[in-house]
């Protein structure tokens, strides 16, 4: 008996969003429904879509076929179902390889991308995203957050949870603990070393990922207000380095900040607490290079004691674990020889 795949409820909401956004684009050109004129709409999502990769395309295939089921559209989803993949081809923007998003952010590149979203008005809607990238390009060097836990942080300004930090305070849902890949289901983060620019930021970044807009002013989920974000920082960056093959993300200021804690001689426990690894060693030591940090001037956020001893506790039990395997490997190996 063959499994049947089934979707999540949370599949299906992404589906649902990714297709009236599409639907959206569309009746802005045609100034009618796809519902009204098939063949049009589908012609416009065949040369929308040319040039994105598979992926990109598979999804918006997918998301637009439930959804005009949905709505009972089934002729439509089914023209849709049957066109094939033959025009697409180019990494989506969204969905580029690791190899092509950098691990560090220069400071340089930082002040031209800066410069660039103070003062660049090159797309009237486009430009309405340039706070928000600002606002997330600077946070996110400061405190290194992952673009997804934005939305799950809260910025206190007195004493929180018997948390020994000095206020202000970062307390942030980690986005791995479920999967065993961070050290408790919240961390905190001590930033009161940071700058007050540096602190503004932090606390807009929390403020607008609790209450996503759209650039109309109406209610979006953040996924979409994150995607909209990073989209413009891809435009942004190619604008600014045509030739360049790699691109700095949100994810490459997360690397920046774990730099920049090396470079200042933070441990890897204290590293792993603020940025929210777990009890894998390799993945802090190989997140950001020392040699690409920059001279912070102590403006670093601070580990909490609290975080820092069930790190080391961690740690620890992956080093004596890993001890007991070489010394069971060994004693195996010495056996063979003997009977040998």
């Amino acid at each position: 008996m063959l499994l049947q795949r089934t979707r999540t409820l949370q599949t299906e909401q992404s589906y649902i969003e990714r297709a009236k956004l599409n639907i959206e684009r569309y009746s802005k050109v045609a100034q009618i429904s796809p519902e009204s004129d098939h063949e049009q709409f589908v012609d416009w999502l065949i040369k929308t879509t040319e040039g994105k990769s598979f992926s990109n395309w598979r999804q918006i295939k997918a998301s637009l076929i439930f959804y005009f089921k949905q709505i009972q559209q089934i002729r439509l989803a089914d023209k849709i179902d049957s066109l094939d993949h033959t025009h697409t081809e180019a990494k989506s923007i969204l969905q580029a390889t690791s190899s092509q998003k950098k691990k560090s952010v220069t400071d340089i590149e930082l002040k031209e991308i800066t410069r660039y979203l103070n003062g660049k008005t090159d797309i009237e809607t486009s430009s309405k995203w340039n706070d928000p990238l600002l606002t997330y390009l600077h946070a996110t060097i400061a405190v290194g957050l992952r673009p997804c836990e934005w939305a799950q942080s809260e910025l206190f300004h007195d004493k929180i949870d018997g948390i020994s930090l000095k206020p202000p305070i970062l307390k942030v849902k980690n986005a791995k603990a479920t999967n065993g890949r961070s050290f408790a289901e919240y961390r905190y983060i001590g930033i009161s070393q940071l700058s007050e620019l540096q602190i503004y930021m932090i606390e807009f970044a929390t403020r607008n990922a609790k209450n996503p807009k759209d650039t109309k002013g109406n209610d979006i989920s953040f996924k979409k207000y994150m995607n909209y974000v990073q989209q413009r920082l891809y435009y942004v960056y190619k604008s600014l380095y045509p030739k360049k093959k790699n691109r700095v993300t949100l994810y490459s200021c997360r690397h920046q900040l774990i730099a920049n804690l090396k470079r200042s001689g933070y441990a890897l426990e204290e590293i792993a607490c603020i940025v929210g690894h777990g009890n894998d060693v390799t993945a802090t030591e190989h997140y950001g290079r020392k040699k690409h940090g920059n001279d912070s001037k102590g403006k670093l956020p601070t580990a909490n004691p609290e975080d820092l001893s069930k790190i080391r506790k961690l740690f620890y039990k992956k080093s004596a674990s890993k001890q007991r395997a070489l010394s069971t490997s060994n004693q195996s190996h010495n056996n063979f020889e003997e009977e040998v």
